[in-house]
């Protein structure tokens, strides 16, 4: 690799990095909204909001100024006790229900709850 291939390397990594540092201050603002014409960040939303929880998970960074906080081992013991009150699963405990399903239906909420903020569900309030 020569010498001008590390820089435009380079140069493509602090490109990437700066757009990420974009995307979690929106996220840090409370806006992981999607814009479809956006040919930089195009990921579709559940798998762009889930990157970047994750990555601010590990940074330990608020999201929509809220804490990204984790249950203790005495809270979530107490929580898998809590029946699922709806879908597949429903009347199981969350202790018996795989984790493969919560973490689809964490994925579907996140996607819910983008579509809940955008401008045209808002409409469907009035």
């Amino acid at each position: 690799m020569t010498a001008e291939d590390r820089i435009k390397q380079r140069m493509e990594g602090r490109k990437l990095a700066d757009e990420f540092l974009d995307l979690l201050d929106s996220a840090a603002e409370g806006d992981l909204s999607y814009d479809a014409d956006d040919s930089e960040m195009s990921a579709p939303l559940p798998k762009r909001e889930g990157f970047v929880r994750q990555i601010a998970k590990q940074l330990g960074v608020e999201i929509g100024g809220q804490p990204l906080s984790k249950m203790t081992d005495a809270e979530a013991k107490k929580y898998e006790q809590q029946l699922v009150g709806f879908g597949k699963h429903f009347d199981e405990t969350y202790a018996e229900t795989p984790l493969e399903y919560l973490e689809w239906l964490q994925e579907k909420q996140m996607e819910l709850s983008a579509y809940l903020r955008s401008d045209h569900a808002q409409k469907r309030k009035s």
